[in-house]
């Protein structure tokens, strides 16, 4: 399912999920570029619950952003971010 609406008030993020940015090759500030930008949501196909948030960098990088849902709806877990792939590439608007 794309499109899902996805109410984010606050990200979460942990120094173990900076560190799995860090060798990802991407920082926090581009993760929170994404959300500021145009982006479409999915749920994650391998994990229940989880979401991906496909956008786009100030800089026009596409990333690809998986969160889990915290204990208020609103609060979402940083869990990883990479480069997106050519065919998720092509969903971001």
């Amino acid at each position: 399912m794309t499109d899902r609406r996805v109410l984010v008030t606050r990200l979460e993020i942990t120094r173990v999920v900076e560190e799995k940015l860090a060798r990802h090759g991407v920082c926090v500030p581009e993760v929170r570029e994404v959300f500021a930008n145009p982006r479409r949501v999915r749920r994650n196909p391998r994990r229940a619950g989880r979401v991906e948030i496909l956008g786009r960098t100030n800089g026009g990088r596409a990333l690809v952003v998986a969160l889990d849902p915290a204990s208020d709806d609103t609060v979402w877990h940083i869990v990883t971010a990479y480069d997106a792939p050519p065919h998720l590439k092509a969903m971001i608007p």
